[in-house]
């Protein structure tokens, strides 16, 4: 009898011990393992994806949760390295030893090694029938332009060369006669414009808003389409805000947004 009930307290004890580690440590893993990727970017912004859902973690307290990870970091689309991010405020990396790394220039990193990040360089336009189309068919008829340039990319891995446009009349010097400013974002494929970022407003505050320009592209699930983020950045708070798009069915749909 007395053997019999050492052993019920002994089970007791190990179903304490397990409700314990469960409420306590066990939780912990289980959430750690449900956070699958991050991306981390200079402008104190980071994605996270939880069982194929991305989410945007902007608050200075959360960001702090992924302090010391180890990324894969990349600076103008060249690997650096696999440091430890650091948030305070900005974005910092320290090697294992928690020494700083400095870098200069644009920075974007992730957990997954297995995502492919293209380098990628900017092709200078002035006048071009893909941005005229543009603007006459949105009965836009200033054409002094702040930002004009394409990249070359095979987006769709097809074998065949698309063009990403950036056009913008945003933050100029002189002021716009009709107050009407735009910025648009296009891919063009087998000679069709499809449309990915699109912003016309009329004001007569020429620096509101954002401008955008293409920050990074990569591949984050390993179909061998291209996911493209483009950051938006403010004249006057030096904010940028950045989104993710992804080529899906020959078309641009917004992932998650800052």
């Amino acid at each position: 009898m007395k053997n019999k009930q050492r052993y019920i307290s002994v089970i007791i004890i190990i179903i304490i011990i397990s409700i314990v580690f469960l409420l306590t440590i066990g939780l912990k893993l289980i959430n750690n393992e449900k956070v699958s990727d991050l991306i981390a970017l200079d402008n104190n912004v980071v994605f996270k994806n939880t069982k194929g859902k991305w989410k945007v973690i902007t608050e200075d307290t959360e960001l702090k949760e992924y302090n010391w990870n180890s990324l894969y970091t990349f600076v103008d689309n060249v690997y650096l390295g696999k440091y430890n991010i650091y948030y305070n405020e900005e974005l910092y990396l320290f090697d294992n030893n928690r020494n700083p790394i400095n870098y200069n220039g644009s920075l974007i990193a992730f957990s997954n090694k297995e995502y492919k990040l293209i380098d990628f360089k900017t092709n200078s336009i002035t006048n071009d029938k893909y941005i005229n189309e543009v603007l006459n068919k949105n009965d836009l008829t200033n054409k002094k332009l702040t930002s004009s340039y394409y990249i070359n990319i095979d987006i769709d891995n097809d074998d065949e060369k698309e063009q990403l446009y950036v056009v913008s009349n945003k933050f100029p010097i002189d002021i716009v006669n009709d107050n009407k400013y735009f910025s648009f974002v296009f891919l063009v494929d087998n000679e069709k414009i499809k449309m990915i970022y699109k912003k016309i407003e009329k004001t007569e505050d020429s620096y509101s808003g954002c401008k955008p320009y293409i920050k990074s592209i990569l591949d984050v699930n390993n179909d061998n389409k291209y996911e493209v983020i483009i950051n938006c950045a403010e004249y006057s708070t030096n904010k940028i805000h950045s989104t993710i798009y992804k080529y899906k069915n020959n078309q641009f749909e917004n992932v998650v947004s800052s």
